[in-house]
């Protein structure tokens, strides 16, 4: 049931997928999943766990590339055909491709052939056509998961965690509270614009920044 439930893309509506909203059901999913992750803990070796959670990084810098990928339908595409209608270096390309296999993010059908399945399937719900081209409308009517799957691109700023609370030379940053100084503000070159994380999100410090240039 587990394996039907990775190759099956995801279907709205469906009564398999609305009983995962029943609360019974969700309590029962959080048992499991903890559970799992507490055998795969105990029976790892240590430096595999730590290995995997230092350089797990690499997951949410690639994932942004899937939600560009609207050409992965079942039941699958080679690696060269997604390259060459996507842009990216084939052997770059495989590499991100089985890392989200090895995660279960996608399905490897075959050798170098790849599908989605019911997780990455969430992150290609498509607009209307009349939508599509239109960077302001392209996600109008959609389930919203693309949208927050870009939004991983914050990730660069927990890059900065260590320097901003911890060996940062000012004190006021280490201990300061303030939304204008967060670790996203010294990522994103926000700090100079005095930018939070959702002025950030609007474009503000670009445009605070070019209006003091003008100011110049």
């Amino acid at each position: 049931m587990a394996k039907l439930f990775l190759i099956t893309t995801y279907r709205r509506g469906a009564l398999s997928e609305d009983l995962t909203a029943h609360p019974t059901v969700t309590m029962a999913i959080d048992c499991v999943v903890a559970a799992a992750v507490q055998i795969s803990a105990a029976v790892q070796t240590p430096f595999l766990t730590l290995c995997n959670a230092s350089m797990g990084h690499h997951l949410p810098s690639s994932i942004r590339i899937l939600k560009y990928l609207e050409i992965l339908r079942p039941p699958g595409l080679h690696t060269k055909s997604i390259s060459e209608q996507s842009g990216i270096e084939a052997s770059k390309l495989i590499h991100i491709l089985r890392l989200f296999a090895t995660r279960h993010i996608l399905r490897e059908v075959t050798s170098a052939v790849f599908a989605t399945n019911r997780i990455s399937s969430l992150i290609q719900a498509r607009a209307p056509k009349s939508c599509q081209s239109s960077k302001q409308l392209k996600y109008n009517h959609t389930n919203g998961i693309a949208v927050f799957v870009g939004l991983c691109e914050i990730q660069k700023a927990s890059a900065y965690i260590t320097e901003t609370y911890l060996i940062s030379p000012s004190k006021q940053t280490c201990e300061g509270r303030e939304p204008t100084r967060a670790p996203l503000c010294f990522a994103f070159g926000a700090l100079e614009s005095q930018t939070d994380f959702f002025g950030w999100l609007e474009g503000k410090a670009d445009l605070t920044l070019q209006e003091a240039s003008k100011g110049r």
